[in-house]
């Protein structure tokens, strides 16, 4: 998993001093309910809090920012979701974390899509989910959150929520996002 980080920054340089960038990882694992997996663990260590390409935000365990902290968003966003799956049944279709096998939310974009683990099988092995953020469409890619990265930025993959555009490989730090 950790390979794929390299060479994600081969193409998305990472900042000198990358913002909130590193703590103790026990806490979170017990607060969120489940260990996270290795590469996510290695983009928050490398690039901290930031959006990519001007558009996507990962979700930071460490960030005070309650708009980008994983913590606070996992929480905001599933009960959202679960919400949604009362009234809407069909609109939520997938489990949701802690069911089994169910999706965790570790990223959001501008436009307010979700991205998602599908939390089967051991953390490392965990593929992404990308909802859109107004409808019941999305698309499961059989990567890690890295993979995922570097094959979106690549232009390798084409996520049909996402604006139809070529992305520039850029992390920009910005800790005042939502104040």
């Amino acid at each position: 998993m950790v390979h794929t980080l390299e060479q994600l920054v081969r193409i998305l340089r990472p900042p000198e001093k990358p913002l909130a960038a590193s703590g103790d990882w026990q806490p979170v694992a017990a607060a969120v309910g489940t260990a996270l997996p290795s590469d996510y663990k290695a983009f928050i260590a490398r690039y901290g809090t930031g959006r990519i390409s001007g558009f996507l935000w990962v979700y930071n365990p460490f960030e005070e920012n309650v708009h980008l902290n994983l913590l606070s968003r996992c929480s905001i966003i599933l009960d959202g979701d679960r919400e949604i799956r009362k009234s809407f049944p069909d609109d939520v279709p997938e489990p949701l974390f802690p069911e089994r096998d169910g999706l965790l939310p570790w990223a959001g974009t501008d436009n307010g899509d979700r991205l998602y683990w599908r939390t089967k099988g051991d953390p490392d092995s965990w593929s992404v989910v990308v909802w859109e953020s107004r409808g019941p469409e999305y698309e499961n890619y059989a990567l890690p959150m890295t993979g995922f990265l570097l094959g979106w930025l690549k232009g390798e993959i084409k996520v049909p929520v996402f604006p139809p555009e070529d992305w520039e490989p850029v992390f920009e730090q910005n800790p005042n996002y939502g104040d």
